[in-house]
């Protein structure tokens, strides 16, 4: 009989314990689970690339995207990318990135916007808009 009591009890005991755990671990997951959300919300802007020059044409700052897009080595800012970046807006002849800009910063005031533009880096050729603040 004494023994029965103990075994009841120890049974008791255990559930009381899987029961806790469930339910700790259970908050835990969903913790996680929201972070994985917030995680998998975050990557989704990354698709656009955001690239951030200064004057000198380095790159100051740019996003995962950009990163590939541009061929740069992760974690390395203040650089000049490694390949040439040229442009072609729609007819017109291919010409550096950088001397785009120069031309529409002439032409236009503000932020530019190039629709449908031919951007080749080395042999890979990609079709974006571009907007240039």
């Amino acid at each position: 009989m004494e023994i029965s009591i103990a075994a009841i009890g120890v049974t008791i005991g255990i559930i009381l314990i899987l029961l806790w755990m469930k339910w700790h671990y259970s908050k835990e997951i969903n913790r996680l689970k929201g972070e994985v959300k917030l995680f998998r919300n975050a990557n989704e802007y990354q698709a656009e690339a955001v690239v951030v020059f200064s004057a000198d044409y380095e790159v100051f700052s740019a996003n995962r995207a950009a990163r590939k897009l541009l061929q740069l080595k992760p974690y390395e800012e203040n650089m000049i990318p490694p390949k040439e970046i040229l442009l072609q807006v729609g007819q017109s002849d291919i010409k550096s990135l950088f001397e785009v800009i120069d031309e529409q910063g002439k032409i236009t005031e503000g932020t530019i916007h190039l629709k449908k533009v031919t951007l080749t880096i080395e042999k890979s050729v990609h079709h974006v808009n571009l907007y240039i603040d």
